[in-house]
């Protein structure tokens, strides 16, 4: 059977050993090697759009205090999401950090990275405060009204 290279990296192999790819016949490592750069990408723009998602429905939640009854229960939720809001925040920026031109990511998801945590933290931690202040103020306003 002839030997045939693989596209990206060049070894030669068996030509029933290649797989088919838009580059061209490629072996199973560099196939392997594109999988996980692919999925490292996705990662990072699912990194960046957590922490301001997260944020928006914590504001989203915050708002729901305007309802009479179901708002108290509602704003409960409030600074649970302000927290993992903050969380996905610091994710961001830490995938922001080891993030290099050797993986693949470009300057701009980088600085996509980094605001997006930046952004996600300081829109979510007076959210937290808030919402942890208005559920106490609420279990106060409860104690209070069963003396």
């Amino acid at each position: 059977m002839p030997k045939k290279p693989c596209a990206i990296c060049g070894a030669e192999y068996n030509e029933g050993h290649l797989l088919f790819h838009d580059k061209g016949p490629i072996c199973v490592a560099c196939e392997a090697e594109l999988e996980e750069a692919k999925e490292v990408h996705n990662g990072a723009y699912s990194a960046i759009a957590a922490g301001p998602l997260i944020s928006f429905a914590a504001s989203a939640f915050m708002l729901g205090a305007i309802f009479p009854g179901i708002g108290q229960l509602v704003m409960v939720v409030t600074p649970f999401l302000a927290l993992f809001a903050i969380f996905a925040g610091g994710r961001a920026i830490r995938h922001a950090y080891f993030a290099n031109e050797a993986q693949g990511f470009t300057r701009a998801q980088r600085t996509m990275l980094y605001v997006s945590g930046v952004v996600s933290i300081l829109w979510s931690g007076p959210l937290l405060v808030v919402g942890c202040g208005s559920v106490l103020m609420s279990l106060y306003q409860l104690w209070i009204s069963s003396s």
